[in-house]
């Protein structure tokens, strides 16, 4: 007999109705069973069951099913569904149609209140410890970053758990009349009185504490906190009154029998303000707290636990995607909550799923879109009452910071229709209101919606200015329209000339106060010229004085319009770099516009770095709202995209970078689309969504598609066998099944249950036959598809798997995860997988280059794009691509590896150039880094060497392979070509120096002597004598066709790690571990010149072309050009971060191209020591570079590779700005103009 069903949740709503009426019909139908519904409906027992509970609303083809198996009307209960799905997600904005009229147990952006503290979860550990440390000590300040949650933690967490009396306060304006209002309220005394009081002493507030606990047992404690504490700095204006407030708080936990507890929670970037007081400082000793981001653990509880409270559930992928978002980004605490209590009002049923999440924008976009919302909604005139009211709403403090700040009443009142439009912000819980103030909820507002952040910038110089008149017209207003407090001179032109240039919106008393003031200031100045009209009489004389004086300040003039640029185009420079680690493509536009503004050296500097980094060929908007998914076609001349709208659109590509419009739309889903897939001849597209649903088109015909049916639920990844038989999909009902497409069969002919959750990811090896899948858990799982044996489980990530791709020859499988990282797996062997760490946010998509050289990755939390060298190799140093204004969701490869398809969150899809920088030529053959490069001055030869003990020769333009040279034991350190690359020269750990014949490859000679490892080695101009040094503290210089020993040259008390000859042969130079360079006659003869002044290991040195300065670096990142007399100060050229392993000349001695552990390369003006370009992204470490034949740069990397880069960059800088017009896809748009250039 069948179990009964558990009853339906107590909620109202559209899906615990179409639930109940499910019911309903099954009973109706005699009660079949589930097992006897599964076997009529072809869906499993829980699928169906899960239909009828009422907890999520499931698909349609679920409840046509459910339906078909109780011999419903399909018409009839399509209807009802459709219904239901409208009914279940509410706009945002619109609670009362959400699922159930119940409050949201999230509160946005409002802070937690202590009656809020049944809703407040994910702080117990923090709690605890701030009520340990406050049982130790009556004074403690709570620091963390804005968004971290410090209000809500003092409130809802420490002051229920503290009990007993609790005073919170913020200080505003007047933090001293705060305080008093709160005492008094607490002491049962007048509040005027209490304030003169506490003026005249400050200490008297520990009176008022211990009277208002009179009544109170003698261990009981107030608690005092002051939260916003940062307001004290950037809105009070008086340091009398600061310094007053401070010593009152101070009084009140440390003054003899004292009975309060003071909590200050304090913005993290304000802490050095505490210096201001000096009573602050002592106070903070061992009394301070610094709260940061919550553990995913915490996340987990503050995401689930409120929803409990009500009796409904999280989906799990929800709550791995808020973990992944949020985790090691305190600020984006607010914008989750927010984002969690839109989603609330879209949930179905009991369930809160990702995909209401994903509709509210995620924590990237809700608070933007209900912000949005509530704008789009006002009237045209509603909408610039918005703007003046939000804005009096911020505040920028001296020092460029900027906070909320509360608005009162009475100045609200000065805007006509202001209480309104503040109040359609209130209702949206985007703005907070007490009995006296209105603000913005959170400073998330202020950094999330991308609307008031633009008015800000635009208004960043007026908004201090409008203050400033603010508190001074409500200061004359108090003083009885004193004209003493009126405005006058300098300070009343700049706020005349603000307001004219409408970055000032007075209100009615801030106009008056203008007008009088300029009334006051008129009459001064008639007194004034009728003074100067008696004067001008004894000026006549003075007329070629005053020619003088005019030129004089014509000069200025021009003077000052030069500064003005030069601060203009300061300013430009500043944001162009901001912006390369958020839009690369504007980075350029800003870096353009700095230089076309004042070509300075900065402004070339970021031009080019600008340039190299840019990587964006084209952006499209696809009218998709979001892209989930983007493919190339096999032949490379098609790309396909899916889409939020349900589509799936195919467009043509008339060149690399160009695409074609309109493209072919396929309308088959309803719902979202994931992403597409292409069959391996391109005939066959297929894709599939949350309908349930995967759909296979044949794009040579436009017959109606192939409808392949079975999941239970959305089918999140599809994919095509490589000979296009067999499609496989990867559903949330924890399966792969698999289809035979020739069939034309719409059923499964194999399903593959998929153990821990729903099924995320699916792909066939490329010999078609293994399978891999993945999902909830974090396992990936491959069958052999010929085989009844169970699949092999690849186990080691923490979260759920979104992503996988083999390598084009199999012996690779990357899987992309929530956890934050990509590992990449052999399918042979069984070793440990690659681990690569993005650490921000969900990887959500991978795919590998055609050549398999490649890993391209999808970033949800950072935005970005990461392109990795997936070769093992002893670094990680990805290419990154910004651009995308949203979530990147998917990448795909062209067929032929040169270039890369993304679609992301913002609705666009990108084509990107991912190549190395400067597109280089690869030489490879070492295994395992390569250490050491070397061209000859003709540039026909290069020489490597490498941890594979092996030496290796290209010869030519375009060298068909390497010569490689054997005989050495252990890895080969330095390498050394002669000016025609006849020889090349090699130092090993095998304490051995070896010179070969680099045509025939035949051993010229072996030199050995050095007891230890030889670290560097370099050839004489005329290639006859060899200088090496290693970890015996000695430099030898060798004569090649000589027998007898070498020239020693000891000084050194360390370990040598560089040497070089100079131009002439005349000289040598060596560094040491020592810390020092020492210049030796290379005949030996007398004492070297010693270079002092590193601070720690110097690992190289080259000579410039004329020999008379050398250049070296060493382990504190930066690098030293000393005159070969050592005579003079070297010049330091700043930069690199960590050690510099190698620095090399241009052969016209202009430039140095320096290489380092930050795995960059740069290059620098030798003249000016300015850095002209750094080069990074390079995939791996760079070991050492130098400048090769026509303006080249040839390196040495980590995973093996020689590079041989055209540095494009490095040229005139006429050649850039030609460089940067070609590779911009836009021009700057209006309001960017605005923003960035006054315009």
């Amino acid at each position: 007999m069948p179990r009964p069903e558990r009853p339906l949740d107590g909620q109202d709503g559209p899906v615990v109705q179409l639930a109940a009426e499910l019911r309903q019909l099954r009973e109706k139908a005699g009660r079949p069973g589930y097992r006897q519904m599964a076997a009529r409906a072809n869906f499993s027992v829980a699928t169906l069951s899960a239909a009828a509970s009422g907890r999520r609303l499931p698909t349609l083809e679920v409840t046509l099913a459910y339906v078909a198996a109780c011999d419903g009307d399909r018409a009839e209960w399509e209807r009802r569904w459709r219904e239901a799905e409208r009914l279940s997600v509410a706009p945002a904005g619109d609670p009362a149609a959400a699922d159930g009229a119940q409050t949201s147990p999230y509160l946005g952006l409002t802070t937690f209140q202590p009656e809020d503290a049944k809703l407040f979860f994910g702080r117990d550990a923090l709690v605890a410890e701030l009520v340990r440390r406050l049982g130790e000590r009556r004074f403690l300040a709570v620091f963390g970053p804005s968004g971290a949650g410090k209000s809500s933690v003092v409130r809802a967490g420490l002051v229920p758990a503290v009990g007993g009396a609790s005073m919170v306060l913020t200080p505003g304006v007047h933090p001293m009349t705060e305080l008093a209002v709160h005492l008094a309220r607490h002491a049962g005394v007048p509040a005027g009185g209490l304030l003169d009081e506490l003026r005249a002493d400050p200490g008297r507030a520990s009176l008022m504490v211990r009277q208002g606990l009179s009544g109170t047992p003698g261990d009981g404690d107030l608690l005092v906190v002051v939260d916003q504490f940062e307001e004290v700095f950037a809105s009070c204006p008086d340091p009398a009154e600061r310094a007053g407030f401070v010593d009152a708080l101070l009084a009140m936990c440390r003054e003899p029998d004292c009975r309060a507890r003071v909590v200050l929670a304090v913005r993290a970037d304000h802490y050095a303000r505490f210096t201001e007081l000096p009573q602050l400082p002592a106070a903070l000793t061992d009394a301070q707290v610094l709260i940061g981001g919550m553990s995913p653990a915490e996340l987990r509880e503050a995401v689930t636990r409120p929803a409990e409270t009500c009796g409904a559930r999280v989906e799990g992928a929800l709550v791995a995607t808020i973990v992944a978002e949020v985790a090691d980004s305190p600020g984006a605490l607010p914008l989750a909550a927010h984002a969690l209590r839109e989603a609330w009002q879209r949930r179905q049923g009991a369930m809160v799923t990702l995909a209401g999440y994903q509709a509210a924008g995620g924590v990237a976009g809700a608070v933007a879109h209900t912000a949005e919302q509530v704008y789009e909604r006002l009237s045209e005139r509603e909408r610039d009452v918005a703007r003046r009211v939000l804005l009096r709403m911020v505040d920028v403090g001296q020092d460029g910071l900027i906070t909320r700040r509360r608005l009162s009443r009475a100045e609200l009142a000065t805007i006509e229709h202001a209480a309104a439009v503040a109040g359609a912000f209130v209702d949206a819980r985007l703005v907070s209101t007490d009995r006296d103030t209105v603000e913005v909820a959170h400073e998330a507002l202020i950094r999330g919606w991308p609307r008031l952040r633009g008015w800000v910038e635009e208004s960043r110089a007026g908004l201090r200015l409008h203050r400033q008149l603010t508190e001074a017209a409500a200061a004359w207003v108090a003083l009885g329209r004193d004209e003493g407090a009126l405005y006058r001179g300098l300070r009343l032109s700049a706020t005349e000339e603000a307001t004219r240039a409408e970055l000032l919106d007075p209100s009615g008393v801030e106009r008056e106060f203008l007008e009088v003031s300029r009334e006051r200031e008129a009459g001064e100045n008639r007194s004034r010229q009728r003074r100067v009209r008696l004067a001008l009489i004894g000026l006549a004389a003075g007329v070629t004085v005053m020619s003088l004086v005019a030129a004089l300040a014509f000069r200025e003039a021009n003077r000052a319009n030069d500064e003005r640029e030069r601060a203009l185009s300061h300013q430009l420079v500043a944001n162009a770099r901001d912006q390369s680690q958020v839009d690369q493509e504007l980075a350029v536009l800003l870096a353009r516009a700095a230089y076309d503004t004042k070509p300075t050296a900065e402004a070339s500097a970021v031009l080019r770095r600008a340039v190299a980094d840019s990587r964006m060929r084209t952006s499209l908007s696809s009218g998709q709202q979001q892209v989930f998914g983007v493919a190339y076609s096999p032949d490379g001349r098609h790309v396909a995209s899916s889409g939020a709208d349900g589509t799936v659109r195919v467009w043509m590509l008339t060149g690399p970078d160009t695409v074609a419009q309109p493209p072919r739309v396929l309308r088959d889903h309803e719902g979202y689309v994931r992403i597409p897939a292409f069959s391996a001849d391109g005939r066959y597209l297929a894709g599939s969504g949350v309908d349930g649903i995967v759909t296979v088109w044949d794009l040579s015909t436009g017959a109606p598609p192939l409808e392949l049916r079975g999941h239970g639920g959305e089918v999140s990844a599809v994919a095509f066998s490589p000979d296009g038989r067999l499609v496989a999909g990867a559903g949330n009902d924890g399966t792969v099944r698999i289809w035979d497409r020739p069939s034309g069969n719409p059923r499964p002919v194999r399903a593959l249950p998929l153990a821990g959750g729903p099924a995320r990811a699916v792909t066939f090896s490329p010999d078609g036959v293994h399978l891999a899948a993945a999902g909830g858990d974090g396992t990936v799982a491959v069958w052999k598809l010929g085989a009844t044996a169970p699949p092999v489980l690849l186990k080691g990530h923490e979260d759920t798997v979104w992503s996988l791709a083999y390598s084009p020859d199999g012996r690779r499988l990357a899987s992309a995860s929530a956890d934050q990282t990509i590992r990449v797996w052999p399918t042979t062997g069984g070793g440990p997988p690659a681990v690569l760490r993005a650490d921000d946010g969900t990887v959500e998509t991978v795919a590998f280059s055609p050549d398999g050289r490649r890993l391209a990755s999808g970033h949800s939390g950072s935005d970005t794009i990461r392109v990795w060298d997936a070769a093992p190799g002893d670094g990680e140093d990805p290419l990154l691509l910004h651009g995308h204004d949203g979530p990147v969701w998917s990448v795909d490869f062209s067929p032929d590896g040169r270039r890369l398809l993304s679609g992301g969150g913002d609705g666009t899809l990108r084509i990107w150039d991912p190549a190395y920088p400067g597109d280089p030529r690869v030489l490879d053959g070492h295994r395992g880094p390569a250490w050491t490069v070397a061209v000859s001055a003709d540039g026909n030869t290069i020489a490597s060497g490498g941890a594979d003990h092996t030496v290796r020769v290209w010869r030519g333009p375009s060298p068909a392979g390497p010569l490689v040279l054997k005989g050495h034991g252990d890895e080969v350190l330095s390498v050394a070509l002669t000016a025609d690359g006849a020889r090349v020269a090699s130092a090993s750990r095998d304490a051995t120096v070896r010179v070969w014949d680099t045509r025939s490859g035949a051993p010229v000679a072996v030199l050995r002597g050095h007891p230890k490892t030889v670290w560097s080695v370099a050839l004489s101009p005329d290639g006859r004598r060899v200088v090496s040094g290693g970890a015996d503290n000695a430099v030898r210089i060798w004569d090649v066709g000589a027998a007898g020993p070498p020239l020693m040259l000891e000084g050194h008390e360390a370990s040598i790690r560089g040497v070089a000859f100079s131009p002439d042969g005349r000289q040598v130079a060596s560094t040491s571990q020592d810390t020092t360079v020492r210049l030796w006659n290379a005949d030996g003869r007398g004492d070297p010149v010693v270079l002092r002044g590193n601070p720690g290991l110097v690992w190289t040195a080259a000579y410039a072309p004329d020999g008379r300065s050398i250049a070296t670096g060493g382990d504190d990142g930066n690098i030293r050009i000393w005159s070969t007399t050592g005579r003079e100060a070297p010049r330091i050229l700043r930069g690199h971060r960590g050690p510099v392993w190698s620095v090399a000349f241009s052969p016209d001695g202009r430039q140095i191209v320096s290489a380092g552990h930050d795995s960059t390369e740069r290059v620098w003006d030798t003249a000016t020591g300015d850095e002209i370009v750094s080069l990074h992204g390079h995939g791996t470490f760079v070991e050492q570079s130098l400048f090769g034949p026509g303006g080249t740069l040839v390196s040495a990397h980590g995973d093996g590779t020689v590079r041989v880069t055209r540095c494009a960059v490095c040229g005139p800088i006429d050649h850039v700005l030609e460089l940067a017009d070609a590779q911009v896809t836009r021009a700057l748009t209006a309001d960017e103009r605005r923003l960035y250039l006054h315009e």
